[in-house]
């Protein structure tokens, strides 16, 4: 399996890093900034990194993880009686913004995926995007956001119920 591989440890490490690294928001920005200036200077790596998202459909992937988690926590509160919305209104509020939310995740990506991969070689990211673009990959990556999307609904939904929960209290 490619993961076993010296590039696929190193592949993994490297988004472990930056996955830690870019929680910081000061980092995140200049992420955002180093992209920035790889896409003034037409650096080729970006269009095969864009390649690779649009291939495992990171985007989409992102926003059903976004929604789910979104709607898990209005629907905890509005079953607590914290809040009053039918679950019409929940969808439509959760989805109001959808291109502008599309957008920022296809920056927040590139902007991870410019820093993560950047240590490798033109060669190295050249076979890792391979693998990512293989059918294993894709199958790999479908499973790894099926999982991690379950995880963070059921999080929203218990963040909400404690909150919910906090917020009947207060009124008492």
């Amino acid at each position: 399996m490619f993961y076993q591989k010296p590039l696929g440890k190193v592949a993994s490490e490297l988004e472990v890093s930056a996955r830690i690294a870019i929680s910081d928001a000061y980092i995140e920005e200049m992420a955002k900034v180093k992209l920035k200036e790889a896409v003034k200077s037409k650096n080729k790596r970006l269009d095969e990194i864009e390649s690779v998202i649009r291939t495992l459909e990171l985007v989409e992937q992102n926003l059903i993880g976004a929604y789910a988690a979104q709607f898990a926590f209005m629907y905890e509160l509005s079953k607590l009686g914290v809040i009053e919305l039918s679950k019409q209104e929940m969808i439509d509020l959760i989805t109001n913004d959808e291109e502008k939310l599309k957008s920022e995740i296809l920056e927040w990506l590139m902007a991870f995926s410019h820093m993560a991969y950047t240590p490798m070689s033109d060669k190295e990211f050249s076979d890792y995007s391979d693998f990512s673009k293989s059918e294993l990959g894709i199958v790999l990556n479908k499973a790894l956001f099926s999982v991690y999307n379950e995880m963070a609904k059921d999080q929203s939904q218990r963040l909400a119920s404690i909150l919910g929960e906090f917020m009947k209290s207060e009124d008492l």
